[in-house]
């Protein structure tokens, strides 16, 4: 009788230990498969941050649809600053003409089908835009009434800031700012670190070249064989300019500037480096394509100083997350000899595959620093 109520409180304590394992599994499973946010991610929310037009915008939850409507190198800035444009629904139509033609395209391919049509120039249409039905615009942050005009339906906007003349710098308070709007602050941080470090190396090689070795650059913005435009300074081009140790050509004009060949020729420069707002190649330079413009009395042209910048995920002039890669690529044209613990192939290379996890082929590394002239080929702006 003894072993019989032996084996009836084993079995009693085998049963309730199965109960409670059962208990355990269907409350694991119950967690496992809950898609609501972690306490970590619900406290997130919401919070303060606030754009380049000083204005605090407060982040109720994460936005799900993003249109870029009068700042222009602000797409690939974003796939950078958040690892995709999954949530683009629109960007300028400029942007677009250079995302066809660069490392872009084939990145995000989808970038292809996102709609430009809301956009002229700097003015939005509003309505076009509710269209897209979109959660959040990144815009100019001088646009006050543009600004404006999307609170008043709802959209929150992000004020841009476009101005200025260290292209690193713009491009790293950018990346922070969509980075801070997208909740992606660590993938935003990495590649700004990456950036301000290449520059400061530059800048310290830079610094020991003598007076009497630094070369004079002129950059041409436009040339249409009617119009010739230089970027002189009060932008990008002087800080390209002197950050690789090199003096500006045309720092006496501001801005973009329209000139003849008679001021070239008093600059006379021992390098051009022509933009991609542009689809003038150095070739054309070389030949003397243009009726009426006589180029081969140019130091640069006669000793074959001509280049072409590079096209990556956006033109490399204007503020890119390509930029550490610019200023390494015009660093190395201009002082090969100052500028040789790195070969420029492999820092493209890496770079890719490190920020935008891509490993680029040869034809593509090939495109990239020698670009055709399509992506010039639409109204050339300054920004």
């Amino acid at each position: 009788m003894k072993n019989f109520n032996n084996k009836i409180i084993s079995i009693f304590i085998l049963v309730v230990l199965l109960l409670s394992l059962a208990a355990c599994s269907s409350t694991t499973n119950t967690q496992s498969n809950n898609t609501t946010p972690t306490n970590t991610e619900q406290s997130k929310y919401p919070y303060t941050i606030t754009d380049q037009a000083g204005r605090e915008i407060v982040i109720e939850k994460p936005f799900q649809r993003v249109a870029m409507t009068s700042v222009r190198p602000i797409p690939a800035a974003y796939l950078a600053a958040t690892g995709s444009i999954d949530e683009l629904v629109g960007i300028n139509p400029s942007s677009m003409v250079a995302a066809k033609n660069s490392m872009l395209a084939v990145l995000a391919p989808n970038v292809a089908n996102l709609e430009t049509g809301y956009v002229d120039g700097n003015e939005t249409n509003i309505e076009e835009l509710l269209k897209l039905k979109p959660d959040v615009a990144f815009c100019l942050n001088k646009n006050t009434d543009e600004i404006k005009a999307l609170e008043a339906v709802g959209i929150t906007a992000v004020g841009m800031e476009t101005n200025g003349t260290d292209p690193i710098e713009l491009f790293s308070q950018w990346a922070k700012l969509m980075g801070d709007v997208m909740g992606k602050e660590n993938q935003a941080g990495a590649i700004i670190d990456h950036s301000r470090a290449i520059a400061q190396k530059v800048k310290d090689v830079a610094a020991t070249i003598p007076e009497n070795e630094k070369k004079t650059v002129m950059f041409l913005y436009i040339n249409d064989g009617n119009t010739i435009k230089v970027a002189g300074s009060n932008l990008y081009s002087q800080y390209w300019i002197e950050t690789v140790g090199a003096v500006n050509s045309a720092a006496e004009v501001s801005n973009v500037a329209v000139v003849n060949m008679e001021q070239i020729y008093k600059w006379n420069p021992d390098y051009i480096f022509i933009t991609n707002f542009t689809e003038t190649q150095p070739e054309d330079l070389y030949n003397n394509k243009y009726p009426g413009q006589d180029w081969s009395n140019l130091t640069a042209v006669k000793e074959k100083h001509v280049y072409k910048n590079p096209l990556g995920v956006y033109r490399w002039f204007t503020p890119t997350s390509d930029g550490a890669l610019m200023l390494q690529w015009m660093a190395q044209k201009v002082y090969p000899e100052y500028y040789n613990y790195y070969k420029i192939e492999d820092e493209i290379l890496n770079h890719y595959s490190k920020f935008y996890n891509y490993d680029l082929n040869d034809e593509e590394l090939e495109l990239i620093l020698n670009p055709s002239s399509d992506a010039g080929a639409y109204k050339a702006r300054t920004k």
